[in-house]
């Protein structure tokens, strides 16, 4: 019996360190929040509203600028204080937040080990993402 209750306790460990964060999922692009950019600037990322961000633990795919369809690469994305967070993306400004939020950068591995490419900067508080984007737009994910 210890020896089945070991195999069973053995096994749902190596799930769980399997398991993807909740994080990596298919996220809607809900709405942007950008109060330093143009008209035009605005109105041409306010055309992705709508499309989805898809953090996928094997690809990374963004409507808004590179994907990454091999060799993601999420480990910069922990646990961080939320005012580092927001620090990170001036000028905008992050929307109101826990006190710990995970965020990082999104690169794309390179051939030959070299160091990866970012290919965006991410925010996760809660059921809320954000992407921080050029011009310090905020795309808010959800």
């Amino acid at each position: 019996m210890r020896l089945v209750l070991t195999l069973i306790m053995g096994a749902m460990a190596a799930t769980t360190a399997h398991a993807t964060e909740p994080w990596q999922r298919s996220w809607t692009i809900e709405r942007v929040i950008c109060p330093t950019c143009d008209a035009r600037a605005l109105a041409g990322i306010n055309q992705a509203v709508g499309q989805r961000i898809v953090l996928a633990p094997e690809r990374f795919t963004n409507p808004l600028y590179e994907s990454c369809e091999k060799g993601v690469d999420y480990s910069d994305i922990k646990p961080r204080p939320a005012d580092v967070a927001a620090r990170s993306m001036l000028p905008g400004t992050l929307p109101a937040t826990s006190d710990s939020v995970l965020a990082g950068a999104v690169k794309c591995s390179r051939e030959g080990g070299r160091p990866g490419n970012t290919v965006a900067r991410v925010v996760f508080d809660g059921a809320t993402g954000y992407y921080l984007f050029e011009e310090g737009a905020i795309i808010v994910l959800k």
